[in-house]
């Protein structure tokens, strides 16, 4: 009997956590690295469209050295179908032990150029997104059924972004409003602590007549109640040959990534990110980028 009430407690506990999970929470909550340099779709809609017909593939390992550790497997799909125009789609596949959210992101970015290095884009993104508990990895039990048959029956959720993307030469400046129906809700009334947006800016430094470049960049994440994220980095870009990336968060995060361009078309990238200063959080992750038409 005391197992079967540990084991209630257990379940229940779980679903009162992952009811505060926002519709894209699992990518913010899994830190996606890959998002501040080799594929600026995946945190701005209006990026969508900005380099050819672009594919991105990512696994993404957190909280490793236990059984059910945070495993995020996503693939990004985006093209400019006009000279103004682009749209994109994003699937991805959560788990962290039994519970799995499947996600689905469309997008659509308007490009107005002022002269031929500067523009602003502007695009909007509609997210579909369906949470579930794994019953297989519980043994049976009635008295807890009810509560996951609840859970796992619930239809899919919807919501939305915007986003913004201005580009002035060599400096970018972008912002994105993330979980959009949550701006209307009053605090007492909102699911969780869901993050309100981003920002990043960037400079691109050419040296070595082009074959070299620096890209320094800083991000910050807003959230309603916990502490705001800050991230600074600079990239190492060899056009030809190779990237390397090292990045420190506020949280108390060190990041290192490398990237290789097989050819022209295709690039593998690798990451690794320490633990934070609370001791947690150790984060694997590998990427993979190929341009069709360039």
């Amino acid at each position: 009997m005391s197992m079967l009430i540990k084991k209630y407690k257990a379940v229940i506990l779980i679903i009162l956590c992952l009811r505060l999970l926002p519709a894209n929470c699992q990518q913010k909550f899994n830190n996606v690295v890959s998002e501040y340099y080799q594929d600026g779709f995946l945190w701005n809609p209006a990026l969508a469209g900005t380099e050819h017909i672009r594919f991105y593939g990512l696994f993404i390992n957190t909280w490793t050295g236990f059984e059910g550790s945070a495993k995020l497997i996503s693939f990004s799909f985006d093209m400019p179908f006009s000279r103004k125009m682009g749209a994109g789609i994003i699937l991805s596949s959560f788990s962290s032990g039994i519970f799995d959210q499947y996600t689905s992101v469309l997008s659509y970015a308007y490009q107005i150029t002022f002269t031929e290095k500067n523009s602003l884009r502007l695009g909007g993104s509609m997210s579909f997104y369906k949470a579930r508990l794994d019953t297989k990895q519980l043994s049976g039990s009635e008295a807890i059924d009810p509560v996951i048959a609840e859970f796992n029956g619930e239809g899919p959720k919807i919501d939305g972004n915007l986003g913004a993307y201005l580009q002035l030469n060599r400096l970018s400046l972008g912002v994105t409003g993330y979980n959009l129906s949550n701006y209307f809700q009053k605090g007492n009334n909102r699911q969780s602590d869901w993050e309100i947006g981003q920002i990043q800016t960037s400079y691109l430094i050419p040296i070595s007549e082009n074959n070299f470049s620096l890209k320094p960049l800083l991000a910050y994440q807003i959230f309603y109640l916990s502490n705001d994220i800050f991230l600074s980095a600079i990239q190492l870009n060899y056009q030809k040959l190779f990237h390397a990336s090292l990045y420190w968060k506020s949280t108390g995060s060190i990041i290192g990534g490398l990237g290789l361009n097989i050819d022209e078309n295709f690039e593998i990238n690798l990451f690794y990110t320490s633990k934070n200063k609370y001791g947690y959080q150790e984060q694997y992750e590998a990427g993979i980028k190929y341009i069709f038409n360039q």
